[in-house]
């Protein structure tokens, strides 16, 4: 007799690699897909001035993994910055710290308009900051992040055949289920079987005013059991609770009906698969009436095995709505070279998509927004609001290409652009405060003001969240910031 001894070893299981270890927490920011973006940017930072703010900057960028950068520092080489930018390879971004010569400005400025690159500009004076995002025309941002709980499309007032044949099936006897299958239907499906019965007393209407999901909510709250141990039930809770939040009609959120009044300028921007996945979108809206379901349920109390059957309906349905836009996409000119899997993230995120347009109006808005500021002021006691920073922005502007630009002469500069601001006892005193400081930085603000610029910065380059539009002033005096679209 043969015995064999079979000796079952357990797979080798892999932690994570030293990349994984050491960008854990920016990984889960940002993903994969954001590191490798970071990890292929390539860096210029033009340093003028003391140039605190842009290294503290930089280094902010350098300690998640950016892959290639340059700085440029005529304090140190004399270098030519026209022959410098037409001799090396495309950027993806460039920073640039003022107070900076005018000549200089522009050859950066023509340079981020012929190869559509994001400038981000940074100056830091005394206890004043500002950085300022100047993005290549539109910007979408599909990946915007919203929190979790805003995802939440159940499509209540809308229900497929599928999700609706699922809620019948369960609540067809509900009056008949023992107490443990009644507290452990799914809310999504409580909320179905009462909607059924609202509409038949209500002509086949929905409750869509407030009174009306308050008595539906009522409706709700009344069917649950207080028989049982608990003395109530807990999905029944959850049900009333998601009353007001779920039971609301399809709609086009601002954001995406703002990306889809746009019209590209430019023949090539328009060929983009943002915007083919864009018009595709629009068409799947105006034959639904709704947008492609993102497909994530809430946890919700329920039985393990019935909450894994409607998390697959919803999974399923949103898989078909992107493979139907897909399908849109696919069909026009150009669509066919669309990778499948950008797609499939317009459609999950498409409630939340941001269109950032920065390029558009530039200085040009800046007396009216001042005035509007300004204005906002003067009734900030009374509104409990705090005052505008842009006084600080003025004054530093002022002295973006003279740092040692005295009181008076801030002002004349401020006065040329926005001429009822340069009498304003705040503008005045910004004013002052700039000149004091004479273009010396202090490393804690540039620190700070470093910092923020270069998680804008981040996602401009991994276009995940969404940037700023378009400039953010700090004031170190009053230890706040605010962001202000010039």
């Amino acid at each position: 007799m043969t015995e064999i001894v079979m000796c079952q070893t357990p797979p080798v299981l892999h932690g994570p690699s030293e990349k994984e270890r050491k960008y854990d927490r920016q990984l889960r920011l940002w993903a994969a897909s954001g590191q490798a973006a970071l990890e292929s940017a390539n860096i210029l930072l033009i340093n003028s001035g003391s140039g605190t703010v842009g290294v503290e900057a930089l280094k902010n960028l350098v300690l998640p993994g950016i892959g290639r950068f340059t700085i440029y520092d005529e304090s140190v080489l004399s270098l030519d910055l026209r022959g410098l930018l037409a001799g090396s390879p495309i950027f993806t971004m460039i920073l640039y710290s003022l107070p900076i010569q005018p000549q200089d400005l522009a050859t950066i400025e023509e340079y981020g308009k012929r190869h559509k690159t994001p400038l981000l500009a940074l100056h830091s004076a005394g206890f004043y900051s500002y950085f300022r995002a100047h993005l290549p025309g539109t910007f979408p941002i599909v990946d915007t992040h919203p929190d979790e709980t805003a995802t939440t499309d159940l499509r209540l007032l809308a229900p497929w055949p599928e999700l609706a044949n699922f809620a019948k099936q369960l609540t067809s006897d509900i009056d008949n289920l023992n107490n443990h299958e009644h507290g452990h239907l799914p809310y999504v499906v409580i909320l179905l079987h009462y909607l059924d019965k609202w509409r038949e007393q209500h002509d086949g209407a929905y409750p869509l005013t407030y009174k009306e999901k308050t008595a539906f909510r009522d409706m709700v709250a009344a069917a649950a059991r207080r028989d049982n141990p608990e003395g109530g039930e807990e999905n029944f809770d959850e049900a009333v609770a998601a009353v007001v939040k779920n039971i609301v009609p399809p709609s086009l959120p601002s954001g995406l009906k703002a990306v889809l009044d746009y019209t590209p300028k430019d023949p090539n921007e328009k060929s983009s698969g943002f915007w083919m996945i864009a018009e595709a979108i629009r068409h799947f809206y105006e034959k639904h009436g709704c947008l492609p379901l993102p497909g994530s349920v809430p946890d919700m109390k329920a039985q393990s095995k019935i909450y894994v059957q409607l998390q697959n309906i919803y999974k399923t349905k949103a898989r078909q709505d992107a493979a139907e836009v897909l399908e849109m996409v696919q069909s026009s000119p150009g669509g066919e070279g669309v990778d499948p899997a950008e797609v499939e993230l317009f459609c999950k995120n498409a409630a939340f998509v941001k269109l950032i347009n920065s390029a558009e109006g530039g200085d040009s808005r800046l007396p009216k927004l001042v005035e509007d500021e300004l204005a906002n002021d003067a009734n900030a006691e009374m509104t409990m609001m705090p005052l505008s920073l842009a006084p600080v922005y003025l004054a530093l502007s002022a002295t973006a290409h003279d740092p040692s630009a005295s009181a008076s002469s801030i002002l004349s500069a401020i006065s040329g652009i926005v001429p009822f601001a340069a009498g304003n006892e705040r503008v005045r005193q910004a004013a002052e405060e700039v000149a004091r400081a004479a273009g010396g930085e202090l490393h804690n603000i540039s620190a700070l003001t470093g910092g923020m610029a270069a998680q804008e910065v981040i996602k401009i380059i991994t276009k995940q969240y969404i940037p700023i539009d378009n400039t953010c002033v700090f004031d170190g005096i009053a230890s706040r910031c605010q962001v202000l679209r010039i």
